[in-house]
């Protein structure tokens, strides 16, 4: 008799931000459990499960969905690591998984030990864990997965999009970059939409309120909301057809590396996005640019040779790691 499919829950459902990366992120990882075999599985928002922690505790198997939360001894870190001790001493597996380590203290970097296995979507992240001694099954952030998966690269390409940012002062200039240029403003984020979630209702009242008060009320983050793409295939679309893209988000570059659109990256709150062009085989010293320069970004380089067969090689890869980490996951 085979044994039955252990019960599964996906902790770290971040889809509520309303953010196409972590859309494609989740319908990535759901569709790669399901392959592995899980017929059933439990889906909960965050990092700690605190509105589920009965059954976050109790599932046989707990996989944690890390993305770039896990830095600089943020409370989640120890959060995070309390929770798969704990779930350890009850005798239950924990894994994470498509997750970042930058910056964190020895300590934490050692208590890592108290997960059944670590997939870190970075080469970065997989060498420093590598050195502390843990093993690790290194990939790439499944957002990278799904876009492949989703949108093929075109050859017709026209036109510069401008993405944003995280860090308002870095938003507002890619805005302003996009307004001067009159390029194709394309922020990550999307509108609410009618979806459920306290944010989704705290950004549709904002919304509401700056269409009858004015835009002034309005952050750079809600302006994102406002005016994003509101079905993550249209996002890749526009990414996909662009000659190039400016961002200083790291999913949007994840996106760009798997359509083998050309960009220019300003760098984010850890080293995320130069990890991931060095393990897409480009030096990410031709893909950055500092939050000074953007006003004077006139436009995006296009891919060289060698950093067109770099992409190709490391699109070609991707199926494979996929599959390798289906097995993982029940491993």
């Amino acid at each position: 008799m085979p044994e039955p499919t252990p019960s599964v829950l996906l902790l770290g459902d971040t889809r509520g931000l309303l953010h196409h990366g972590c859309e494609l992120v989740l319908e990535g990882l759901l569709q790669l459990i399901h392959q592995a075999g899980v017929k059933e599985i439990d889906v909960v928002p965050g990092l700690q499960g605190k509105t589920k922690r009965t059954d976050v505790l109790g599932a046989d198997l707990l996989l944690l969905n890390g993305e770039g939360m896990l830095h600089h001894d943020r409370p989640v870190v120890d959060e995070s690591l309390t929770l798969a001790e704990d779930r350890r001493r009850r005798g239950l597996r924990t894994k994470l998984l498509n997750f970042s380590w930058f910056e964190n203290n020895q300590s934490s970097t050692q208590r890592l030990a108290a997960f059944d296995g670590l997939a870190p979507r970075d080469g970065t992240t997989a060498a420093t864990l590598r050195e502390a001694g843990h093993d690790v099954l290194a990939m790439t952030d499944m957002a990278a997965h799904q876009t492949l998966r989703m949108i093929r690269p075109t050859a017709q390409r026209c036109g510069m999009v401008v993405g944003d940012s995280t860090q308002p002062t870095v938003a507002r200039a890619l805005r302003r970059l996009a307004q001067h240029r009159c390029w194709t403003s394309a922020p990550v984020l999307m509108p609410p939409g009618g979806r459920p979630g306290r944010k989704a209702r705290k950004v549709a009242r904002r919304l509401q309120v700056s269409r009858l008060v004015g835009t002034w009320v309005l952050s750079d983050r809600y302006r994102g909301h406002r005016d994003g793409d509101a079905k993550t295939v249209d996002h890749l679309q526009k990414l996909g057809e662009a000659a190039g893209l400016v961002t200083g988000r790291f999913h949007q570059v994840c996106m760009a590396l798997a359509l083998g659109t050309p960009f220019l990256a300003v760098g984010s709150n850890t080293a995320k996005i130069e990890a991931l062009c060095r393990d897409a085989g480009l030096d990410p010293t031709h893909r950055m640019v500092e939050p000074e320069e953007i006003p004077n970004v006139q436009g995006v380089p296009p891919l060289t040779d060698q950093e067109q067969r770099c992409l190709d090689d490391w699109r070609c890869g991707l199926p494979s790691q996929w599959n390798r980490l289906r097995d993982w996951i029940l491993s």
